[in-house]
Formats: structure tokens, C-alpha cells, sequence
């Protein structure tokens, strides 16, 4: 169950003016879309973990907090990169949120998908800070230079796969991260 005592704590979260009182709220405000403008996930599709996250933060606005991009401009996505920081603001969002993330691989197991994407950044990573040569070298030697978040994702599966060049900024990559669900995958 979601600790909304801890979220109102946040100070991310209290600067966007948000309290408790927003939360049980989301059955309601998707019975007042307007279906020209469906939702990108159908409701009946976020499973319970992701329902009570979504409900409860749905619509706030915060300052950007991605650790690729830093702060910055606001936006109105609750990303898990959001969700990673302990009581004490340090980011750990690898093993806290691993449970969410078999779940998602078995919701999509389900409905067929064949593959999971996730991009993350550069930083850390041998490529970074430096323009990219060929790619398909660039890719065959990436490795890590002790980025825990880029090892957690690699051990649980994801494999590089390509590049976003200078997505982030000038020399700071995205590197398109995938795990094959299909058995005849070749991630």
C-alpha cells in the first residue's frame, strides 16, 4: 500500500502544492476524459501497484527531478525515476521498484509483447561525453564505468541496442536498452 504520510513529506511533492487529499480520486476524473483523447494506457491495463501510484499523483505538476536531465522545466509525467529516492533523497530505484517491473514483464508477457524498451543516459557509461564513431562499434564496446543503474537493468535482462546521439545535451547519449520476452528474441 502506497504511504501517503510519506509522500506528503516530500518536499518535491509539497512545493507542487499536493496533499493526500488528491488521492482515490482517478476512477472518477477517467470517467471525465474525453474519448477523443483515450488515455495512452487503457485503464483496465495498469495493474493494482501502478493503479494506486497514478491515482494518487495523477495530474501534479513537479520540476523535472530525471537524473539524466537534472532539474528543469516542469512536466506533468510521474516517471519511476521520480519514485527512486529514499526518505533520505538519495536515489535507489533499482531494487525498490524491481517487484513493479515483473509485474509490467508479466502484463506484457500476457498481451503478447515481444519486447520491453528503456532508455537511459550516458552518464557513467564509456561513451559518454564524447561524440559517438560508428555505431555498431560504439555498441559492441559500451560497458559500464560502475553505473549501478545501467548494471541493475543489464543483469535483469536488457540488452543496448542502440543510441538517441546528444539526446540529453551535446555528447550526453541515450542508449536504447531492450529485453526480448519471446523466446526467439535475440535481446
Amino acid at each position: 500500500m502506497l504511504d501517503l504520510m510519506r509522500l506528503e513529506g516530500c518536499p518535491l511533492l509539497q512545493a507542487a502544492g499536493w496533499n493526500r487529499s488528491r488521492a482515490g480520486h482517478l476512477a472518477e476524473r477517467l470517467g471525465r476524459l474525453n474519448l477523443c483523447y483515450p488515455p495512452l494506457v487503457p485503464p483496465e491495463a495498469i495493474f493494482p501497484a501502478a493503479w494506486e501510484i497514478v491515482d494518487a499523483l495523477e495530474g501534479t505538476v513537479n520540476p523535472n527531478q530525471c537524473p539524466e536531465l537534472g532539474p528543469g522545466a516542469t512536466c506533468h509525467a510521474v516517471e519511476f525515476d521520480f519514485l527512486g529516492y529514499d526518505a533520505g533523497g538519495a536515489f535507489v530505484m533499482e531494487e525498490p521498484l524491481e517487484p513493479l517491473l515483473r509485474q509490467a514483464e508479466e502484463y506484457a508477457r500476457g498481451k503478447g509483447y515481444r519486447n520491453l524498451k528503456y532508455v537511459i543516459g550516458s552518464t557513467g557509461m564509456s561513451c559518454h561525453g564524447r561524440p559517438l564513431g560508428d555505431y555498431a562499434k560504439e555498441l559492441a564496446e559500451l560497458h559500464s564505468l560502475d553505473r549501478e543503474h545501467y548494471d541493475f537493468f543489464y543483469g535483469y535482462g536488457f540488452r543496448p541496442a542502440g543510441f538517441l546521439p546528444n539526446c540529453y545535451g551535446e555528447n550526453y547519449h541515450g542508449i536504447i536498452m531492450i529485453k526480448g520476452l519471446a523466446p526467439d528474441s535475440l535481446y
